[in-house]
Parts: structure tokens; sequence; C-alpha cells
């Protein structure tokens, strides 16, 4: 490594000494489509679609040989594939892309405990292997077999990059992995395997920061990697210059095993984008929904919360700007009806000065519900309403989301009903 670098860094047998697989699925939906189909995965021409009866939609997966023959990708739009017989447009079914996921975390189970396995995406998995080659072998070994147990169960085609912490792993299966199906980088091959990479292909860095380090003359992960610390932290400022800095370098020190209910400690949260402006009287209507959802899932992990943020983009014709505003609450809650006067408390004076186009609603501060102190005034009330909120997660759990809801989830304002038929913010 070079001097220059090597005086930033702390020793290398100090940096985190992990077995991580990064496995990703190629293109995931049209993999599972293709499968499903019992057709050739490297030949066919197949394109999955969002809404197949808009022109606009987004093309939301495309087969290898869609993007090689058509330049049809990830992004591109419906009305840009070629009308074609040999080319099959496949509506998306996020329902079944949900389900292959899942069951691709189950066989992940066969090589590792639950809270060694991180689902990065829909499509992607990290899997920490550390102890386990009594059991299966060295993490080349546990990457061929994930690789076949994967393929014969669902006949989907995974990459997958081994490293000795998260980022070294994800970065070797992006750049080097996704071209031969397997590929691994200890500490020691960094500098000749990653360094040589556009900045470009890197996970992380993205077109725009790509352009800003173009700009400061770097060009590959090697020259980011020797680029000073202190001119990445003036340039993006401390979190991201180090995000680079570190990165680049191979060091990561992000925890490789997660505790689920820790991680559902940090909060929920949840949006909408609406196909129309809305109003703040047809967006009270979605801010019911909204508490609805939140405060249903606080109490399926048996948890509640102090804090309520809710935030609002307007119009586009409106520069842009937003609403974003928190109230912590004196007492934690998770019954719909305090999270819902929470967020009109912090609009009290209805001062919406434009049409709204997106909102967002989350809960933090998140703590177990058996820790919640009854307030002296409200609790009679609290314990009615508690009851009945547990009748309607019955109801929804075995009759689905649409089971039971609001009357005013049937006005033009609602989401609930469309919202209940997609999965990801798209179609089952």
């Amino acid at each position: 490594m070079f001097k220059g670098v090597e005086k930033m860094l702390p020793p290398r047998q100090k940096w985190p000494n992990h077995s991580v697989l990064a496995i990703d699925a190629k293109s995931f939906y049209a993999s599972v489509e293709l499968s499903d189909r019992s057709l050739d995965p490297l030949k066919t021409k197949l394109a999955v679609v969002s809404d197949l009866s808009k022109r606009g939609s987004v093309v939301l997966a495309a087969s290898p040989e869609l993007k090689l023959q058509h330049n049809i990708k990830t992004g591109s739009r419906l009305f840009q594939i070629p009308n074609r017989e040999d080319i099959i447009l496949a509506q998306s079914r996020m329902g079944r892309y949900v389900d292959v996921s899942m069951g691709i975390m189950d066989i992940l189970y066969k090589y590792a405990p639950s809270e060694a396995i991180h689902a990065y995406s829909i499509d992607e998995w990290m899997i920490t292997i550390d102890g386990t080659e009594h059991m299966h072998g060295s993490h080349k070994q546990v990457a061929m077999k994930i690789k076949h147990d994967i393929y014969k169960v669902f006949g989907i085609p995974v990459s997958i990059g081994w490293g000795q912490n998260k980022v070294v792993a994800k970065i070797t299966m992006d750049l080097i992995g996704k071209k031969s199906g397997y590929a691994e980088c200890s500490y020691d091959q960094i500098e000749t395997l990653l360094w040589p990479h556009s900045v470009r292909d890197v996970w992380g860095i993205g077109g725009r920061y790509a352009r800003r380090l173009n700009a400061m003359g770097i060009y590959t992960l090697g020259q980011l990697a020797q680029k000073p610390l202190h001119v990445l932290r003036q340039e993006f400022g401390p979190a991201m210059g180090e995000q680079f800095y570190y990165h680049a370098n191979g060091l990561d020190y992000s925890p490789v095993f997660v505790d689920p209910i820790l991680e559902a400690r940090k909060g929920f949260s949840n949006g909408i984008t609406f196909m129309t402006d809305y109003s703040w009287e047809d967006t009270k209507v979605v801010i019911h929904e909204l508490s609805d959802l939140l405060a249903a899932r606080l109490r399926s992990y048996h948890m509640a919360a102090f804090t309520v943020n809710l935030s609002m983009r307007y119009t586009s014709d409106y520069n842009g700007r937003r609403f974003s505003q928190s109230i912590t609450l004196a007492s934690a809650t998770n019954l719909s009806i305090h999270l819902f006067e929470a967020c009109m408390t912090m609009n009290s004076k209805n001062e919406i000065p434009a049409p709204i186009r997106q909102i967002s609603m989350s809960v933090t501060n998140v703590i177990h519900e058996s820790e919640i102190q009854l307030d002296l005034f409200s609790w009679e009330e609290d314990d009615k309403q508690r009851a009945l909120e547990s009748a309607l997660d019955k109801i929804v759990a075995k009759f689905g989301t649409t089971g039971i809801f609001r009357a005013t989830s049937l006005t033009k304002a609602g989401t609930l009903q469309d919202r209940a038929k997609k999965i990801g913010g798209h179609y089952e």
C-alpha cells in the first residue's frame, strides 16, 4: 500500500476480519419470469414492466439478451421497447418476486443463523459465514453451494463476491463477480483487483458524485483511495468524504451480525407519491391511512414510539419546497389516533402554501410496549382504543388490509385500496 495512504489508516491486522458473501440475483424480476416460463435466461428477450396498460410505464428488469440486442434496461420506458414477436413483455408480479426472495432467504438459513443474514434488497443479500468451515467448507465452497441451491430450486443465476467485510464483498461482487459469477478479494488484493476500476462503477458513488470526482482528477478507485482524507472531507463534507476514503481503501466497520429486534427499535416509516396534486384536506385522509399502518406495525412488534415525523413535498411548481417536522410525545404510543393527532398538531394552523405531491410519515424513538407509562387522565380511553385497534389487527391479519378500513378511504383522496394491490409500489 502507498505510504501516504498507510499513515491515515490503522494497521491491517486491526481491520475487521470476517468472511462475508455478497449475493446478487441477476436481472431478478426477469429471471423469475423466465424461470416460471421455462425459457432460456441467456437467449430469451424479456422485459418486466410495472404496468403494461400504460406506454410510459417503467421497465423494472430486462433479460441480458434484451439489454444486449436493444439496449433496454431497468429504467427504460415501455414505449422504447421495439414491437417484435421475439420480445416478451411481462406484467410485474411483486407478490411472486417477494415469495422467491423469501425462498432464497430460507436457503441462506441453511448456512448461517438469521442474525448473520442481511437482506440488502429484494434481490441482494449479505451472509456472514464466520466459523462455519467445519460444517460447510471454505467460503468458496459455501458460495458454490448457495449458487447451486438457488438455481436448483428457483432456476435463478446469482453472482457472489467474498470479502473480509461487507463493503469489500459488495464491491468485489459488483466489479468482478457479476461477470464471472464468483469473485473474492482479500485485503491484500484490493490494490490489484479493485483499484483499477472506474469510480463510476463503484457502489455508493453514483453518477453525480462520479462527475465531481472526475473534475478533481479522480477516475479510478485507486486514485480515490490515495487522495488525502482532508481534501475529500473538504469537498464532500466529513461524513461522505470519510466514507469515500475508507471504502475506497477497503475499510468498513459496519456490523456483520444484526439483532432483528434492535433493528425494529430504530423505527418504521411509510409514504406515497400522489399521481395528482392533493389539497391539505385530502392529505388528511392519507395521514389517517398511514397512521393506521404504522400503528399496526408497531403493535406487531409489541413496540411503541415517542417521536412522530411528518414530511410533505409540494407540487413541482413550488420550487421543490417541503414541509418537515417532528414531535415527541409525553408518552410512547402504538395507537393510530395518537399518531394522527400528532401530525395534526404539527400543522395546527393548516399553513400549506401549495398542493401536496408526496407525503411520508415515520415513527422513531421506539421502546417495548411494556414500558409505556399510563397517563392518569387518558389511560381509560386509551385502553378502550387499544382493545378496538387490537381487534382490527386480527381482522386485517385474517382478511388483509382491505378487510376493514376507514370509510374515508373510499373517497377520491383514499389510497389504501390501490396500495393494497401493490407490493413495493408495484402491482402484485
